[in-house]
């Protein structure tokens, strides 16, 4: 597509199953505003903050071998409605707040996007699936995180879907 991503045909179907759950209600801008700050200068350390939560190094592994540890790490999950915004937009975003991770792949069906990431830091390894949905003109985004370590989970979770959600929001 025009991001340089090559879509696959097919995927293991637990993993659709395992990371669809309802998503929270659409927050409205001024929600995120808040959460962000009121300045432009607080929105972009808002932002870096996020972003410094999940440095992480590339982890090259197989979809195989992603799909083996995903039965085997802890987990955890979050995901939001977003409205007004383009399934290809919220896809640009995730693809740059993942950016240092390893895009281990990525699937595309009519209106819905599933990418499979990989990362470490130190001895933390880190999977995460992200699912973008287009339903009733509003994107669905869907975020499933495992890890080797339960404690460091949440926060880098967390960071994924919160980074996501306030670039998308703040650039379009």
């Amino acid at each position: 597509d025009e991001y340089g991503i090559e879509y696959e045909d097919k995927v293991e179907q637990f993993v659709i199953e395992e990371v669809v759950k309802e998503a929270e209600i659409k927050r409205s801008y001024k929600e995120i505003q808040k959460e962000l700050g009121q300045t432009g200068i607080e929105y972009l350390k808002t932002i870096e903050r996020k972003r410094r939560e999940i440095e992480l190094g590339p982890h090259p592994i197989s979809q195989e071998e992603f799909l083996r540890l995903t039965k085997a790490y802890a987990s955890s999950q979050k995901g939001y409605i977003l409205d007004h915004i383009s399934i290809d937009h919220v896809v640009s975003h995730i693809l740059d707040a993942c950016e240092q991770m390893t895009l281990i792949s990525s699937h595309k069906f009519e209106n819905e996007r599933m990418f499979l990431f990989s990362g470490t830091n130190l001895d933390t390894i880190y999977l995460l699936t992200v699912v973008v949905k287009e339903k009733d003109r509003l994107i669905q985004v869907l975020f499933k995180g495992y890890s080797n370590k339960k404690e460091a989970l949440d926060k880098f979770l967390n960071a994924c879907a919160d980074l996501v959600e306030y670039t998308t929001m703040v650039m379009s």
